[in-house]
């Protein structure tokens, strides 16, 4: 006959071991929070305040702690106005709203630093709905060099009831986090390089769904010529316990190769096996605008030269005078010939 107060520790043992099981994923997906080349923060929207933040968004910022950028509101980190002369805190509104009407929302935004310094930032804003409550996970890129390149090239029964309930919380909201994340997650295994875990956002730019991810190794993806870079990116997280960031190029399931960035760090699960974390971006689209930001260079500069070859062709010199300040600049056939001429 089974003894009911057995089966109660029996049943609380189990819920324990769930509660351990649940509290190792917390960490491993605060882990891959943290190792982000991006600065990544939660919004509450019951308190309009940040709840979670990684060290990214705290230098970003120039927030001196982790405590300070908690106690921060958004508006505290732009300045009052955008470029387009409306309060900064009057379209952060409405970007909400679309976040939560429409969906994930992608766009262009002035940032400050607490000194006062501001700089542009490519934000993206997906809602995360947990056990009733909204919450807001804002990624941002500070874009400040591609920014000034496109600028010069246009002027680019109660304790199983608390630990059950501890349980489905923690890992509700951080599944939720990671697969509504819109750059690639991936868990590995050490040993074998086998997937145990991606999201939606790696399987979308791999194009292979995520079943198909879970029965291949990360080698399927890599090609032959990334081995021995590889191998160092292995030796540091044996070393160093993280490895990255790190670029190199993937294979499509179409057979072709894109470029992406790859940081990751070791961690362990709760039987113990070691795992390798990763955030994978698809840098594909950066890859295109550094392409066409060169060749219009290149562009700019051969016909520069054609002009130069032309005039110079022709006899014909080249002079501006700056009615201002009374200053006469001449190109070298003007200097040569001009003052003949005058």
């Amino acid at each position: 006959m089974s003894n009911p107060t057995n089966d109660l520790e029996a049943e609380i043992d189990q819920l324990k071991v769930q509660l351990a099981n649940a509290r190792a994923e917390n960490i491993k997906y605060k882990k891959l929070f943290e190792v982000s080349g991006d600065a990544l923060s939660i919004i509450d929207l019951k308190s309009g305040k940040f709840t979670e933040c990684n060290q990214a968004a705290i230098n970003m910022h120039g927030v001196e702690s982790k405590d300070n950028f908690i106690n921060l509101k958004p508006s505290d980190i732009s300045p009052e106005y955008q470029p387009c002369g409306r309060r900064s805190e009057e379209i952060a509104a409405e970007h909400i709203e679309n976040t939560l009407t429409k969906g994930p929302q992608l766009f262009q935004w002035v940032h400050s630093r607490l000194d006062g310094s501001s700089f542009p930032c490519l934000v993206s804003l997906t809602v995360l709905n947990v056990d009733g409550d909204a919450f807001i996970l804002a990624i941002g890129r500070d874009i400040s060099e591609l920014v000034e390149t496109q600028n010069k090239l246009h002027s680019a029964s109660t304790d199983i009831e608390r630990i059950s309930y501890a349980f489905n919380e923690e890992k509700e909201k951080f599944e939720q986090f990671f697969s509504l994340a819109p750059v690639g997650i991936a868990i590995n295994r050490l040993d074998n390089g086998l997937f145990e875990y991606v999201n939606k956002e790696l399987s979308r730019f791999s194009g292979y769904d995520k079943d198909e991810l879970n029965q291949m190794d990360y080698w399927k993806l890599t090609p032959k010529k990334y081995e021995e870079q590889e191998k160092e990116q292995l030796k540091s997280l044996s070393e160093t316990g993280r490895y990255g960031p790190y670029y190199k190029e993937y294979i499509h399931k179409k057979g072709y190769e894109y470029p992406v960035q790859l940081s990751g760090v070791i961690i362990k699960s709760a039987n113990g096996d070691e795992l390798i974390c990763s955030v994978i971006q698809d840098t594909s689209h950066q890859k295109q605008i550094e392409t066409e930001l060169q060749i219009a260079k290149n562009q700019a500069e051969t016909s520069s030269l054609r002009m130069k070859l032309a005039n110079e062709s022709a006899q014909i010199g080249v002079w501006e005078w700056d009615v201002i300040s009374g200053e006469l600049i001449w190109d070298e056939w003007m200097y040569c010939n001009g003052q003949q001429i005058l």
